[in-house]
């Protein structure tokens, strides 16, 4: 697909993404997925216009395999697995064209988990584990000292890590009545990994500006979790 923007204007730019997707399915027992998405950006120069992102999944439903005992107590099983991609455009769509060293932020996410049921699926369950690294991070950041002025950069690394957990339960059902209840339980802890810039004396990017004060109450800096206060003591 194809997005124009200020297409009556004299500056047109314009985000052109191509997709392709595979599956595979064996027996409804084992799956494979593959994903491919290259993206363009009239913003960036063109000999750096251009950025391929990857995905692939996998997916094991055990309880399917002929060595499942019947009516075993874990009534379905399933273990899967993925890598994926994707890039981040959203705070360079308004932008004129942009340096030849700046990209995208690429966001690569690792997770696994499995998906169960219990008791003929009366509670039925899904934990996950995520890792995502946020890389090519873009921030304004202070060139160096005498001038007073910021410059748009790839400046750095952040990790998210998290579990996600998910119980649902079927307490009734007849055929009037269905009575359901469901639990979903998440954790994610961020870090902000590396920060770059040229000034030896750069203590962080500030945000959060406070109306009518002219001071930030945020900072993003290494080793410290992102949007961390930043305040008096």
């Amino acid at each position: 697909y194809r997005i124009f923007f200020n297409r009556e204007g004299s500056d047109e730019r314009q985000f052109t993404s191509f997709t392709f997707s595979k599956g595979y399915v064996f027996k409804d027992i084992y799956f494979l997925n593959y994903n491919f998405r290259n993206d363009r950006s009239s913003v960036y120069m063109p000999e750096n216009r251009s950025f391929d992102y990857h995905s692939l999944a996998a997916a094991w439903k055990m309880h399917n395999e002929s060595f499942w005992p019947e009516d075993f107590f874990l009534s379905q099983l399933k273990m899967r697995a993925s890598y994926s991609q994707r890039g981040n455009m959203t705070n360079l769509l308004g932008s004129y064209t942009l340096p030849v060293n700046i990209t995208p932020e690429l966001f690569t996410t690792i997770n696994g988990g499995i998906d169960f049921g219990l008791f003929r699926d009366r509670l039925t369950g899904r934990i996950t584990y995520f890792s995502t690294k946020q890389s090519d991070l873009l921030q304004s950041v202070p060139i160096p000292p005498g001038f007073n002025n910021f410059m748009l950069t790839n400046t750095g690394i952040i990790e998210h890590k998290g579990w996600e957990i998910s119980l649902h339960t079927s307490l009734a059902k007849t055929e009037s009545l269905s009575w359901n209840i469901g639990a979903h339980l998440s954790t994610i802890k961020s870090n902000v990994k590396e920060l770059v810039a040229d000034d030896p004396d750069f203590y962080g990017i500030s945000s959060g500006f406070i109306t009518g004060t002219g001071s930030s109450i945020f900072i993003l800096r290494e080793g410290y979790s992102p949007q961390s206060f930043y305040v008096f003591q």
